[in-house]
């Protein structure tokens, strides 16, 4: 008997250090770990655009080396977990407009929260 499966899975600043072409097998992953247990996933990450999220960029590359980071917007995080997660409905949280550019997106079935 393995591990029991998570309620809730946090993917934080994460999805954009994570090549395009691995990000789906990556949530393949995160979604084999839940099992046929409802899940709910948290995804925390940077949108492109404006001066802060070029000087992360720039950070990302030439302070901590990842010279592939590559940032997604949160319509592109949502179209990456619905072609993994398609039963998840995505919830915006307030914190592009509190601290842009980081936002939080929150999946979860429809039926609402896991308990």
């Amino acid at each position: 008997r393995g591990a029991p499966s998570p309620d809730v899975v946090l993917v934080s600043d994460l999805l954009h250090h994570v090549p395009p072409s691995e990000r789906e097998s990556l949530l393949r992953d995160v979604r084999a770990l839940a099992g046929d247990r409802p899940l709910q996933l948290v995804v925390k990450d940077v949108a492109p655009g404006g001066l802060r999220a070029r000087l992360g960029v720039l950070a990302d590359r030439y302070v901590s080396g990842d010279r592939g980071v590559e940032l997604l917007t949160p319509d592109a995080a949502c179209e990456l977990v619905r072609r993994v997660f398609p039963e998840l409905q995505p919830t915006a949280t307030p914190l592009l407009e509190r601290d842009a550019p980081n936002y939080c997106l929150v999946f979860a079935a429809p039926s609402g929260r896991v308990e």
